[in-house]
């Protein structure tokens, strides 16, 4: 996705607004959610081809494809929905990055470093313990938030598009590898006997053959 890559590039500051930072979180999950609903639709597409063939449309349709289409990416946009009403641009306060103390780092450098204040402030040459950090804005989960909400969202998207796929995906692939091993071994015996009873038509065919010459 363009902004993925734009976030690689720069993720820090986030300066391409609070709408762009949504839209990068929501399409981002619907694109992971399309894949895996895609990837599941092949897998059910598949068992019913192999563990039951006459329940299977075998003549795939342009339209029905389409429609399956629509359905998937609209369930994701749907299940995405909520990480744009979490997701927002964060930003870390000055109280913030005092208590955080690394080496020399002390309040009057942070002063030095994050200089840009907002002008309806009055400037008196200093940043107030508590102001926002302009240079340190990013895209995502307020993670500097004590009341972490989002952690039930990602918990539920785990399990929905992670473990409920994966389950699912292994009880189809062992049901399809159960009826190709049964059907392999049916198709073998199959054989063997219309392999027995070629040999005894043979033998059969040579007796009649000797008793003709002996008439």
């Amino acid at each position: 996705m363009p902004l993925e890559l734009y976030s690689l590039w720069q993720q820090y500051p986030w300066q391409l607004g609070s709408l762009t930072c949504i839209l990068r979180s929501v399409v981002s999950e619907a694109s992971a959610y399309a894949s895996i609903l895609t990837i599941m639709k092949f897998s059910c597409d598949q068992y019913y081809a192999v563990c039951h063939p006459l329940h299977h449309k075998t003549q795939s349709k342009i339209k029905r494809a389409f429609r399956n289409i629509a359905i998937i990416w609209l369930i994701s946009f749907m299940a995405a929905a909520p990480y744009g009403y979490f997701t927002k641009v964060n930003y870390i306060t000055l109280e913030g990055s005092i208590k955080l103390k690394r080496g020399r780092c002390n309040k009057e450098e942070t002063q030095k470093t994050y200089r840009k204040r907002s002008k309806t402030k009055k400037d008196n040459g200093k940043l107030e313990d508590g102001e926002e950090l302009m240079e340190s804005a990013w895209c995502g989960f307020p993670f500097n938030d004590p009341n972490k909400h989002w952690e039930t969202l990602m918990l539920c998207s785990t399990i929905l598009f992670f473990v409920v796929p994966m389950v699912l995906m292994t009880v189809l692939y062992s049901r399809i590898s159960i009826t190709l091993y049964r059907a392999r071994n049916q198709f073998g015996i199959e054989t063997a006997g219309e392999e027995r009873n070629d040999a005894h038509r043979a033998r059969i065919r040579s007796r009649m053959a000797a008793i003709k010459m002996l008439c």
